[in-house]
């Protein structure tokens, strides 16, 4: 068996586009037969062979009939732990975990494999799922972004996508208020807006200390400073200089001064050298290593 497919949710792959493609690369390379990508509304709809690795992203999907011979990888985006210091997590992000991790229990026997992409939740998923848990991480090769625009000629001074809730309309508010330029925040792909941005910001949706590594990545692919509110295990992945990290009170005023620079700062350049040079190539060998894993398991059983 080295035939492997990535099955994505419509959903989903609007607003992880470019991580999915990495993925879907990264499986092309480690895989002899191939790995083709489909993008459907059920896993049920996607028409793939017997005897292969699914690989799935997803939250919504109905619950699906398993195929002669194959074996299901579920990639989880989702905090689905409290991490850090629980006091940090409102009722409502609480409610929102709970939520994830009753779902999580349900799909026990839809899969075979989980992999994650926060290291702290890794860690503790591996003590308590009853099946093999794999960290992965999250990537995009700068080559498949659209051309790069000097951040001096870049027309929003702050970018920030992403549903709203009270706590981050608080800060777009202040920002607009001090006539900062702020890109679209809806219907859009989030690397390509950011790449037109001075910076990019990073608000949790509730009071939160959990890390939303796809929108930093995205920000750093495309040699955009970013701001975000401090987040649990943000240092173990990313190093000192290429994320700022400010209290949320101070959110909207540390995006405006950023974003209104003319010229490229020396923690941009840093943190788009450390990107390319460091962080995706170890992306890419923790894909060849998930990929063995995986290959290694299913001949084991």
């Amino acid at each position: 068996m080295d035939r492997a497919y990535l099955i994505i949710q419509k959903v989903s792959y609007a607003y992880i586009t470019y991580v999915t493609r990495f993925i879907h690369t990264e499986l092309e390379r480690n895989f002899a037969d191939g790995a083709e990508l489909i993008i459907c509304d059920e896993i049920d709809d996607a028409a793939h062979a017997d005897n292969a690795i699914i690989f799935v992203i997803g939250e919504g999907f109905a619950p699906h009939r398993r195929r002669p011979g194959c074996t299901y990888v579920y990639l989880n985006f989702s905090i689905i732990a409290v991490m850090g210091n629980p006091l940090k997590l409102s009722r409502i992000g609480c409610s929102a975990i709970s939520s994830k991790q009753s779902k999580m229990r349900a799909e026990q026997g839809q899969y075979d494999i989980k992999l994650d992409n926060i290291q702290p939740q890794t860690k503790r998923l591996k003590r308590q799922m009853k099946m093999p848990v794999f960290g992965f991480q999250v990537a995009i090769d700068p080559e498949t972004l659209p051309p790069a625009i000097p951040l001096e000629d870049r027309p929003y001074d702050v970018c920030f996508v992403g549903g709203n809730s009270s706590r981050r309309k608080a800060v777009l508010d202040q920002l607009e208020k001090a006539g900062v330029c702020l890109s679209p925040q809806k219907c859009v792909v989030y690397e390509e807006i950011a790449a037109q941005s001075r910076c990019c910001l990073n608000i949790h949706a509730y009071r939160s200390n959990h890390l939303e590594t796809p929108r930093i990545v995205g920000a750093l692919a495309t040699g955009t400073p970013v701001i975000s509110e401090p987040s649990y295990g943000l240092d173990a992945i990313f190093p000192c200089g290429s994320v700022s990290t400010v209290p949320f009170t101070q959110l909207a005023k540390a995006a405006a001064e950023l974003g209104r620079l003319s010229q490229t700062t020396p923690e941009c350049q840093t943190g788009l050298r450390w990107y390319k040079e460091t962080y995706l190539p170890q992306s890419r060998m923790n894909w060849a290593e998930i990929c063995a894993n995986v290959r290694e398991m299913i001949l084991v059983n």
